[in-house]
């Protein structure tokens, strides 16, 4: 079959270097087109599908010539890009109607081919106008909807991850499974940034609980042992056979020992209840969800 194809789009090519409009005032890109397509018909003959996919695509954008497109779309199609293998071989049947029959049923054919590999994906989204990244999807990798939001575009067979993106928004993610002569129809819906609540900072409320409940329990240890100090020490300030009876240090020293109590007791009672509140009835903060699509 490719032998056939081959021998056919040669023929093209002798008529095309004898057309009417091959003259020597526009002879440079017409004639670099030529040079390109020949090149890219030998390397059909051969097999070396990407060598004539380049040769091709370099002899349409020296001449734009719709015959060129059917050459180009089969090279294509068997490098594997068939979007792109589809859109050339369209092109060429609306636009290249009076070629062969013969290069006409190669187109078919081809077209055919190339249609049983894809689906369509068709997409809504709001805001309108948003960047759509198809992965693996040829030429319809990154395409924008329109101002009315929708987007239509044709991607092979498989599953294709999907990234939604605009400018002040917060971008979506999804997997998609695209089937073959299957249409596929999504609305996408993108949260502004602006909208979306940041993440609280800070650590996590278990982890102030048990921090206020261990400061808690050093307080109150704290508190206990200068209370029982500063018992001890009234007792011998006033004991008449103790050597501190009516001594002023141990006076002294008592006091600031039950103002170090009561200060610790004050402190190991206030973190306790800051404990208590973050354990029990603010037990962490709830993550909030990603942006999620529903497919």
């Amino acid at each position: 079959m490719g032998r056939a194809r081959a021998l056919s789009l040669s023929l093209f090519l002798s008529a095309l270097a004898l057309s009417p409009g091959a003259r020597a005032a526009d002879e440079d890109p017409r004639a670099a087109s030529r040079a390109a397509f020949a090149r890219g018909v030998e390397q059909l003959k051969q097999q070396d599908w990407t060598g004539a996919r380049a040769s091709f695509e370099s002899a349409y954008a020296l001449f734009a010539h719709p015959s060129i497109l059917l050459n180009l779309g089969l090279s294509r199609l068997r490098t594997g890009d068939v979007e792109l293998a589809e859109r050339d071989l369209s092109r060429f049947l609306a636009d290249d109607p009076e070629s062969s029959p013969g290069e006409l049923s190669a187109a078919r054919e081809a077209l055919a081919e190339a249609r049983a590999k894809l689906g369509t994906l068709r997409f809504r989204t709001t805001p309108p106008q948003t960047r759509v990244s198809i992965e693996g999807c040829g030429a319809a990798s990154v395409e924008v909807s329109g101002a009315d939001g929708s987007l239509e575009v044709r991607c092979r067979s498989g599953s294709h991850q999907v990234r939604f993106e605009r400018e002040g928004y917060v971008p979506v993610e999804r997997a998609v499974e695209v089937s073959p002569g299957q249409t596929h129809d999504e609305s996408v819906a993108l949260a502004r940034r602006d909208a979306v609540a940041p993440p609280r900072g800070g650590p996590d409320g278990r982890v102030v609980g048990w921090s206020l409940a261990g400061l808690s329990a050093v307080a109150v240890g704290v508190g206990a042992y200068a209370g029982v100090r500063a018992i001890g020490l009234a007792d011998e300030y006033g004991d008449r056979g103790s050597p501190g009876f009516q001594d002023p240090s141990v006076r002294s020293d008592g006091v600031t020992l039950r103002t170090v109590s009561d200060v610790s007791f004050v402190i190991g009672i206030a973190a306790a209840a800051g404990a208590v509140y973050f354990l029990v009835f603010r037990p962490g903060d709830t993550p909030r969800p990603e942006a999620t699509l529903r497919w």
